[in-house]
């Protein structure tokens, strides 16, 4: 009877760790929802604009002119010059997240051999910095130094 007991204890054990494994991999998909083009002829639902500086060891580094932005797409994230200035010009109520952009631009907000420090608003910012959602005069510095 012991070993009977043990086995459908390991069994359900089983299951939760499965059941959590799943909903990760849920979350993962949830996370990664592509940022849309904006229609010309659709009214804007959110127009806000947040500031991001990046610095690394020390030094500030250029966010470039039109991420975003191409003749087939203006991408509802975007910037139009290298003021640091992001655009959240979006047709839906969407919560748009720092990783979003990054994704737009095609970066990684990770780098190797750097020890990455997030402030949000002057205020260390201590959960995944791609979680941060973008909000309208929000202030978002990132600081990289590398690891000696």
């Amino acid at each position: 009877m012991k070993t009977r007991n043990w086995i459908i204890l390991l069994l359900a054990l089983a299951l939760v760790l499965l059941g959590f494994n799943m909903y990760g991999a849920y979350k993962k998909q949830v996370a990664v929802r592509p940022v849309p083009c904006l229609d010309p002829e659709v009214f804007l639902e959110q127009h806000q604009h947040a500031t991001l500086q990046i610095i690394v060891d020390g030094k500030a580094e250029t966010i470039p002119t039109n991420i975003g932005i191409s003749e087939a797409c203006e991408s509802a994230l975007h910037t139009h010059d290298t003021s640091g200035t992001l655009h959240v010009e979006a047709q839906d109520v969407y919560p748009y997240t720092l990783g979003d952009f990054f994704r737009v631009w095609q970066k990684s907000i990770e780098r190797n051999g750097y020890v990455l420090t997030t402030y949000v608003d002057a205020v260390q910012y201590n959960k995944a910095p791609e979680d941060i959602v973008l909000k309208d005069k929000q202030q978002i510095i990132l600081s990289y130094v590398r690891i000696p």
